[in-house]
C-alpha cells in the first residue's frame, strides 16, 4: 500500500516495461523454487514425483498457450480497430469483437464436451498430453489466418472481420482443450495434501502466459505494419514446435501419470 501510495503521489515512478520484465523473472522463479521444494522436501514416493513432472510440463505447456490466446485484448483488439473493416451497414464498435471468444466458448463448450465423451465410450479419448498438443496447434492455426490477414493490411488494405471471428473460433477450441482439461487434471495428479498448492501453480502459469502475452502485443509497431505477418508467423511456429514434442512424448508422458488419464 506504501508503494502505490508513492507511485500515486509521483513520489516514485514505475516504468511498466522495466515492471513487466522483471515480473517476469520473479514469476519464473517462484515457479522453480515452488516445484524444486515440493520434488525435494516434498515426502514424495516416486510415483506422486513423476506426476508433479508431468504437472510441470503442463503448467509450462499452459503458460505458452496463454501467451498467444491472451493477445485478444491487446494486438487483435488493435488489428480490429485499425486494420478491420468494420463498416458493414453500420459501424461495428471495436469492442464487440471481445465478446465473440466468449460467445464461442459459451455455444461451444458442450459440443466439445459431447466429443470427448463419444471419443472415450470407443476408447479413442485423446491422451492430456495429446489434448494440450492439439491445443497449442488450434494456437498456431489462428495466428497463420491473422498473419494471412496481415499480408494485406502490410499492402495498405482493409481485411473483412471473418479473419478475426475465425482465428478466434479456432482459438477457443484451443481453448476448451487446454483449460478444462488443464483445471481437472492438475487435482487428478497432484497429491492431496498439494492439490490447493498445485492449483495455485497452474494459475501462476496462467498469470506468466498472460504477462508474457502483453509483453509481445507490446512488441507490434502500428506504424511498422510491413512487420506484422512475420510477427503473426512467430506465434505459428513455436507452438507448433512444441506441440509435435509434446504429441511425440505423449507416451512416455501417459506413463509417468501412472494410471490418471
Amino acid at each position: 500500500m506504501l508503494i502505490v501510495v508513492l507511485g500515486l503521489a509521483r513520489v516514485i515512478t514505475f516504468n511498466p516495461i522495466t515492471m513487466a520484465e522483471r515480473t517476469t523473472t520473479v514469476l519464473v522463479g517462484i515457479a522453480i523454487v515452488f516445484f524444486a521444494g515440493v520434488i525435494f522436501f516434498g515426502r514424495l514416493d516416486n510415483v506422486e514425483k513423476k506426476r508433479i513432472f508431468v504437472i510441470v510440463i503442463l503448467c509450462a505447456t499452459g503458460a505458452l498457450f496463454w501467451a498467444g490466446f491472451e493477445q485478444a485484448g491487446s494486438s487483435f483488439n488493435l488489428c480490429a480497430e485499425r486494420y478491420t473493416e468494420r463498416r458493414i451497414g453500420f459501424l461495428i464498435p471495436t469492442t464487440w469483437f471481445q465478446a465473440i471468444g466468449p460467445i464461442f466458448v459459451i455455444t461451444l463448450a458442450f459440443v466439445m464436451g459431447a466429443v470427448w465423451l463419444a471419443l472415450g465410450r470407443k476408447n479413442l479419448n485423446p491422451s492430456i498430453p495429446m489434448k494440450f498438443g492439439l491445443g497449442l496447434i488450434l494456437l498456431a492455426l489462428g495466428f497463420l489466418v491473422l498473419a494471412g490477414a496481415a499480408v494485406f493490411v502490410a499492402r495498405g488494405q482493409k481485411v473483412l472481420p471473418v479473419w478475426l471471428i475465425t482465428t478466434y473460433l479456432l482459438h477457443t477450441f484451443g481453448e476448451l482443450c487446454v483449460s478444462p482439461v488443464g483445471l481437472s487434471s492438475i487435482t487428478k495428479l497432484a497429491p492431496k495434501r498439494f492439490v490447493g498448492q498445485m492449483m495455485g501453480a497452474w494459475f501462476l502459469a496462467t498469470s506468466l502466459g498472460n504477462l508474457i502475452a502483453g509483453r509481445i502485443a507490446g512488441e507490434f509497431d502500428p506504424n511498422a505494419v510491413g512487420q506484422m505477418p512475420g510477427r503473426f508467423l512467430q506465434m505459428v511456429i513455436l507452438p507448433v514446435a512444441v506441440a509435435l514434442v509434446i504429441i511425440a512424448l505423449s507416451r512416455p508422458i501417459k506413463k509417468m501419470m501412472a494410471g490418471v488419464s
